[in-house]
C-alpha cells in the first residue's frame, strides 16, 4: 500500500491578501503507483470541481460561480506519506498551473477569508477517527443567500464531484482510490461515504494578515 498526500494551494484576493492550502489523501493498495502517477491523476481535480454543475442552477450554475474571481489556485504537490511514522517520504512532486484555475463569481461578494466549507469523507470506524476533511477557500454570499449556511444543493454538488473523482481514480492506470488516513491509528483505508454539512467553519489562520487594532482600558 502506498499513501499520497495531494495538496492544492492558492491565493485569496486581488491583490492577494492571504494564501490557502488543503490536502486530499489518495492511496494505491497494490503499491504500483508513484508520486508522478498520483500527481497526474489529481492534476485536473480543481478544474473539475469548479466545472461541477449545481442542480437547477440554484444558487448558481456551477461550483466555480460560488468562488469570487479573486480566488486563484496557483499550484499543487503530491507527497508520498509514511502512515506509520506520519511523515513524508522523499521530496514532493510539485507543479504550478500555467493558467491558474479561478473562481468565476463576483469577488465583491466574497465571504471573509477565514470562512470555509468543510468537505468530509468517512468510514465505518467509530469515533473521531472515522473522519477526514479538508477546507475550501471562502465562497461568496451567493452560496449562502446571505445566511450562515450554504444551500444544500451546494453540498450535493461537492459530493457529486468527490464521487466522480473517486471513479476517475479507480479507472486510472495504475488504479488508485481516495483514502481515509488516521494518523493516530496509523490506518489507511478507502472511505465509504462523503459527508458535507451546510454550516460554515472558521479557519483562523486564513484571517487577513493585517495589523489588528485593539482597544484596552484599565479596570
Amino acid at each position: 500500500m502506498t499513501l499520497f498526500k495531494c495538496s492544492f494551494r492558492g491565493t485569496i484576493g486581488a491583490p492577494a491578501t492571504e494564501e490557502f492550502v488543503y490536502s486530499i489523501w489518495v492511496y494505491d493498495g497494490l503499491s504500483v503507483a508513484t508520486k508522478a502517477d498520483a500527481f497526474a491523476a489529481m492534476d485536473g481535480t480543481v478544474a473539475s470541481m469548479l466545472a461541477t454543475t449545481i442542480a437547477a442552477s440554484s444558487p448558481a450554475a456551477t461550483l466555480g460561480d460560488l468562488f469570487g474571481d479573486g480566488i486563484l489556485w496557483t499550484g499543487s504537490e503530491v507527497r508520498e506519506w509514511d502512515p506509520a511514522l506520519n511523515k513524508q517520504i522523499g521530496t514532493p512532486v510539485t507543479g504550478v498551473y500555467a493558467i491558474p484555475p479561478q473562481g468565476s463569481g463576483a469577488d465583491a461578494f466574497r465571504l471573509p477569508n477565514q470562512s470555509s466549507l468543510a468537505v468530509s469523507t468517512r468510514t465505518g470506524t467509530t469515533g473521531r477517527r472515522r473522519w477526514n476533511r479538508f477546507y475550501l477557500p471562502p465562497m461568496t454570499t451567493i452560496a449562502t443567500g446571505g445566511g450562515d449556511h450554504v444551500f444544500l444543493s451546494v453540498c450535493q454538488a461537492l459530493s457529486d464531484w468527490l464521487v466522480a473523482t473517486q471513479a476517475d481514480l479507480v479507472a486510472a492506470s495504475p488504479a488508485m482510490s481516495l483514502a481515509h488516513y488516521s494518523p493516530a491509528g496509523h490506518l489507511v483505508e478507502a472511505p465509504d461515504a462523503t459527508f458535507i454539512g451546510t454550516r460554515l467553519d472558521t479557519m483562523r489562520r486564513r484571517a487577513n494578515q493585517e495589523t489588528e487594532v485593539r482597544v484596552s482600558d484599565a479596570l
